[in-house]
């Protein structure tokens, strides 16, 4: 994350959330980790975990397309 001066610049009433390069911002509702895959078993949160531990190095392009193929897949195996 940014350091607390280079955030501060900015003067607005939102709130700021600074990212430092190659950070990754993982938002996602409760949708993603209770989905059902073909098996009826959740996605869940440490699965979530694990894909993001997996895409981060890649372009964010990719990152959607991996994580839709995980999900459906239940998340088995690597996410890439």
């Amino acid at each position: 994350m940014g350091s607390p001066s280079e955030c501060s610049k900015a003067r607005s009433t939102r709130p700021e959330l600074c990212l430092s390069a190659g950070a990754m911002l993982v938002i996602f509702s409760d949708g993603l980790t209770d989905a059902l895959n073909a098996r009826g078993e959740e996605f869940g949160d440490e699965r979530v975990v694990q894909c993001c531990l997996g895409i981060a190095p890649r372009p964010a392009k990719d990152i959607a397309e991996i994580k839709t193929r995980a999900q459906r897949n239940g998340g088995r195996g690597r996410a890439v």
